[in-house]
């Protein structure tokens, strides 16, 4: 057991300072892009036909982005029974199982046909040194 402990040290030691480099390495390209960004929105009418800004090593690309845009009237219930290829639904467990927690409302959400059950799972948990 002291070789695995040992080796689980080691490892999360490594893995702690190789995400200190990463984060740093992702918080300079947010700063680069932020920046350069800001230079792209000063140069509109440099981009070209394609909405392209070259620079020597990329580009700056303009995206049209479809976004769905729901009135105050939005029913997501109904739109899913007329278009349900349109609708990805999903349960979060975390407040479905907080509220199994509760008596009525656990009541409730069985009325619905939403259950929750438990599974073991056993795992290696070595002592921190």
């Amino acid at each position: 057991m002291k070789t695995y402990t040992q080796s689980v040290v080691n490892r999360n030691a490594l893995m702690e300072r190789i995400k200190n480099e990463l984060d740093a390495y992702t918080d300079n390209i947010k700063t680069c892009e932020e920046e350069l960004i800001k230079i792209g929105n000063k140069n509109l009418g440099a981009f070209n036909t394609d909405g392209n800004l070259e620079f020597e090593d990329g580009y700056l690309h303009i995206a049209k982005n479809t976004v769905v845009i729901q009135s105050r009237k939005f029913d997501i219930s109904a739109f899913q029974k007329a278009y349900p290829e349109m609708v990805k639904v999903t349960l979060c467990v975390a407040p479905v199982k907080k509220a199994f927690l509760d008596k009525d409302q656990r009541k409730e959400l069985k009325a619905y046909g939403v259950s929750v059950t438990t599974e073991d799972n056993m795992q290696v948990i070595p002592y921190n040194n």
